[in-house]
């Protein structure tokens, strides 16, 4: 083997040992970095994710206090003469809000026509100091002589579980 050769060899080794060398600190430095960085980016997204659940709780409470928990619509077995407006995993469900449903209930049993009623509106208030909201239902129905009639009713609604806790009034409207 020549000298020639023999230097060529020896930069080719010492140049694969430089690589190697500096291929190690740059794999140690952005290790680092990178540890540094996830270290810093874990923080900001435990942050943020505990800003959004204090956002979604402060949201939630405020819907609460405002009443419109109790408007939300849920899904049930229809009864016998319903048909369903659902299907989930082949079984058959209806759409209601139990508030609506709870006052319908009870409003259709003073009617002279329970079928005829028609819900218009329903408004609720914010909670109230005893932790009631009122809400205030706008139906139709027919009377007695098959004429319909509008009416708005007054209801005391349990924050809590969204049932009416008594009727206040009720007033026709034309």
């Amino acid at each position: 083997m020549s000298d020639e050769q023999s230097s060529n060899r020896g930069t080719i080794g010492f140049c694969l040992v430089a690589l190697g060398v500096i291929a190690m600190l740059f794999i140690v430095c952005t290790g680092n970095t990178t540890e540094e960085k996830t270290e810093e980016e874990i923080q900001a997204e435990q942050q943020a994710a505990t800003a959004t659940q204090e956002a979604e709780a402060r949201l939630e409470e405020e819907r609460r206090k405002q009443g419109f928990h109790c408007l939300e619509s849920r899904l049930r077995e229809p009864k016998a003469d319903e048909e369903p407006t659902h299907t989930i995993f082949g079984i058959g469900r209806v759409e209601y809000v139990p508030l609506v449903e709870a006052i319908e209930t009870q409003v259709k049993e003073a009617l002279p026509d329970p079928g005829s009623m028609v819900i218009h509106d329903l408004r609720i208030t914010p909670v109230d100091e005893n932790g009631q909201h009122r809400a205030l239902l706008d139906f139709g129905a027919r009377n007695m002589y098959g004429g319909m009639q509008r009416f708005h009713l007054v209801a005391l609604v349990d924050s809590e579980s969204c049932a009416p806790v008594d009727f206040l009034g009720i007033e026709e409207i034309g």
